[in-house]
Formats: C-alpha cells, structure tokens, sequence
C-alpha cells in the first residue's frame, strides 16, 4: 500500500506528526467538551505524556472530562475567551437535539431564554460572566515552548487568537475549527501571524453544502524544520478513494 495515502482527518495527520517524531510538551484545548469521536477523547492517544489545559465553559461536562483524562496531567478552565477582558454574557444555546446546551456564544447584552429569532436557535440560558483572554489566563502556567493549540468556539476563533498574541509565540502547532462564513478572515490571521498551513482536515457538510474544516497549520520556523514537509514529499500523490467516499463527515 502506498505510504502516502491517508483521508482528510486531523487524527490522520497527527499519525503522521508521530510517525516523524513531533511531540507536544504542552496542550491547550479551547473548547474542550467532549463528543463522539472529539479531539477531547483521541489526542491523549497521541500525546498521553503531555500537559493539557481544558477550556470549556459548560461545567456539565467536568465529570466526563475528569474521567477521560483519568491518569493524565491536566487542568479544567470553565472560562469563556475572548480577545479582551470584560464582563459579559455566557448565552447557552440548542441547535440541535441534545439534552443540553450545543454552543456557549459570547454576547454584550442578555438574552431571554427560549426561541431567539436574532440567534435563529433556542436559548437554554444566559449567565454573566466575566470574559477572559487566553493570555492572561494562561500567563502563568504555560512553561514549555512545544505548544500545541486547538481551538474549536464556533466561529469565534479570530476573538481566541487575538487575545492570545503571547501563547502564540510558543506555538508550533495550530489546529482551528474555522467556519466558511469567516475563514478567509482567519487565514490571513494566521499568515500575518507567522503561521503556515500543514493540512486542511474534517471537512463538515449540512445538508451537503460545506460549512466548516478543520486548518491545521505550524509556526512558520517550526515548519522549516519539518523533514515530513521536505520538497521530495511535496508531489502528487494517490488518495485512497474508497476510504475518501466513506468518510462519516461525507456520507
């Protein structure tokens, strides 16, 4: 079998960041809640040595997540980040069927509970809370530079990396949930962030029409270093097409 062939997923491409020896001292996951097949569940798969620090505001999903990382080194953070500080509102939103909130939103005026017709969903609650930048929540505890950065806030992302300019500088990589709507935006973010992007994964379909993918890019010095991205590599190669149509996130 040819040792090029792989599908577009993030798990796929971090096997390949094992396979070349790249690992993670540290790991900062915001929006860590848990679901099927999530980052939150798989990465320690890859990385079970490494220190994670969990953002996500939901703490219904504490529990859950102190039994996932059972016996690894971690920390819980229910804050909401944004790209300052301030005092808001945590808005709790259904947009599909769950027995709770799908989406926490970041909003500067309440929001009454039930069907919101601005929002276009329906409002399971809405607390005040004070909103944080991951620079200041993190400033003291990240002392590694071997940083790994997932960030998955529902199209909230250019907020999480704007407050954010000194986590950045550690790290090497990246990995984003960007929607359609405003990845352009974030594309050119990260570009004039010194971030170069390795792959584009995950790639989610609503009623087949593409509305989000997974960037997963690296430090633009950090990227030159990698021997996986040496130009012999970088030729046509055969996607494994069967595996390709098969996707759950194509079906």
């Amino acid at each position: 079998m040819n040792p090029y062939k792989r599908i577009p997923a993030w798990k796929d491409c971090f096997e390949t960041f094992k396979k070349n020896n790249i690992t993670f001292n540290e790991i900062i996951d915001v929006g860590a809640a848990p679901g099927p097949s999530s980052f939150t569940e798989e990465i320690i798969k890859f990385y079970p040595q490494a220190r994670y620090h969990l953002i996500e505001p939901q703490t219904r999903f504490n529990e859950t997540l102190n039994k996932i990382y059972s016996g690894i080194d971690f920390v819980i953070y229910n804050e909401i980040i944004g790209s300052n500080e301030f005092f808001g509102y945590e808005v709790g939103v259904r947009r599909y069927d769950n027995d709770g909130a799908t989406h926490s939103l970041i909003r500067t005026k309440p929001e009454s509970i039930g069907w919101s017709e601005e929002l276009n969903t329906e409002v399971l609650y809405c607390n005040t809370k004070k909103i944080r930048t991951l620079d200041n929540l993190l400033e003291n505890y990240i002392t590694e530079d071997m940083l790994l950065l997932k960030v998955d806030v529902d199209g909230q992302d250019i907020e999480v990396l704007k407050g954010a300019t000194n986590i950045l500088k550690k790290v090497k990589v990246l990995q984003i949930e960007a929607s359609l709507f405003n990845i352009a935006e974030t594309i050119s973010y990260l570009n004039s962030n010194g971030f170069r992007i390795i792959d584009l994964v995950d790639f989610c379909y609503y009623d087949r029409v593409l509305t989000q993918v997974d960037i997963i890019c690296g430090a633009a010095d950090f990227v030159e270093t990698l021997s996986m991205l040496d130009a012999p590599l970088h030729r046509t190669t055969e996607w494994n097409n069967e595996l390709l149509f098969n996707f759950p996130y194509m079906n």
